[in-house]
């Protein structure tokens, strides 16, 4: 059978049904349907839906993160490749999210559902707690790598501390000493530097390295060397810092590696599970129904989704073997080409395995 799928506006359906999705991937999948030539896999197709228009009008839509598809950070996985900050903190948000779905399956037991189809997509999906609680003993809830990731890190960042605390001193007891000649009784950063405001004038005073003047040039930005010496030191530190959090990325990347292809089965269950609540949310909105498929057409009170829905009339159109003839008239603007429409669009839906507006 030859649709005209634009004429129809069956893409523009197709487009509505991919807009609910929370991933490309599934958006791609949703707008590539086309019409099965099967009735036991259009069956499947209806019930699959039904099952999932049942879950949605429970419990609400899935707890799906916006772009879930982390394909590419798998794909790294798979070669070994070392994981960046950002990657791992989307991993973790991942995870969690398969936590969350995998823990639906408690509410469908509760109400005691048969989920025939879906319940066997829910039962693949493999929380994995026990990686999540690995990645937050590294990762912050602010993103940052946490001192205790390594007994190493902790040891840098408390010398980074010290450090920075011992320049703080040394500046303030030259505040006092040198107050004579400072324009501000203040420590002030220039160039990530701690600097003293020296008067231009007296900036032979203060041995240091100069890191900028005032715009009027009274004041020159002074880092005094002993707080240079330090600041080396500190550059030392933050660079091995830098070196052991790469190591520990590493490390943890090295962990999650192995789990891969579970993480790929999830993803894919994921994007099924997003094609089919995406399908169902159509349908609750457009008060969508499984079709009967047998030889002739019944169609009671079906109603065209794309002309608004308070102002839509249904119709009721029959055709069968013993009348496969349907003769239409009647004045312009009377309904005779959206009820052919109607037709053809619900036709298509119900080839592609959708449930459609209509009574019956």
């Amino acid at each position: 059978m030859n649709f005209n799928y634009e004429k129809l506006e069956f893409n523009k359906i197709l487009t509505e049904i991919a807009s609910y999705s929370k991933s490309k991937t599934a958006q791609n999948k949703l707008l590539a349907l086309k019409p099965h030539y099967s009735k036991e896999t259009i069956i499947y197709q209806q019930e699959l839906i039904s099952e999932a228009l049942t879950l949605y009008v429970k419990f609400g839509n899935l707890p799906l993160i916006p772009d879930y598809d982390i394909k590419r950070i798998l794909n790294a996985l798979k070669i070994n490749q070392s994981l960046s900050l950002v990657d791992l903190q989307y991993l973790r948000l991942f995870l969690v999210m398969g936590e969350k779905i995998s823990k639906e399956k408690s509410k469908h037991k509760k109400e005691k559902l048969a989920l025939v189809h879906l319940g066997n997509l829910f039962n693949q999906i493999e929380p994995f707690t026990f990686l999540t609680a690995i990645i937050d003993t590294i990762i912050g809830k602010d993103g940052d790598i946490l001192d205790k990731a390594s007994s190493n890190l902790f040891k840098i960042r408390k010398d980074i501390i010290r450090i920075n605390q011992k320049q703080k001193d040394i500046l303030a007891e030259m505040l006092i000493k040198k107050q004579s000649s400072l324009t501000e009784n203040v420590i002030v950063i220039r160039n990530d530097k701690y600097c003293l405001a020296v008067k231009s004038e007296a900036k032979n005073k203060i041995k240091g390295f100069i890191h900028g003047l005032s715009a009027s040039k009274t004041t020159t930005y002074i880092e005094p060397e002993s707080v240079y010496r330090l600041s080396s030191e500190l550059a030392l530190l933050h660079s091995e810092e830098k070196n052991e959090i790469n190591l520990i990325l590493s490390e943890l990347s090295a962990t999650l590696q192995p789990y891969q292809e579970q993480f790929l089965i999830n993803l894919n269950i994921f994007v099924e599970l997003d094609c089919y609540f995406s399908l169902a949310q159509f349908s609750y909105k457009y008060d969508c129904y499984p079709v009967n498929i047998g030889s002739e057409v019944n169609l009671i009170k079906a109603r065209h989704p794309l002309i608004n829905q308070e102002e839509v009339v249904p119709i009721n159109l029959k055709l069968s073997q013993e009348k496969p003839i349907l003769m239409i008239t009647g004045p312009n603007t009377g309904g005779k080409t959206v009820a052919l429409k109607t037709l053809g669009l619900l036709s298509i839906m119900a080839q592609c395995g959708l449930l459609i507006p209509a009574d019956k």
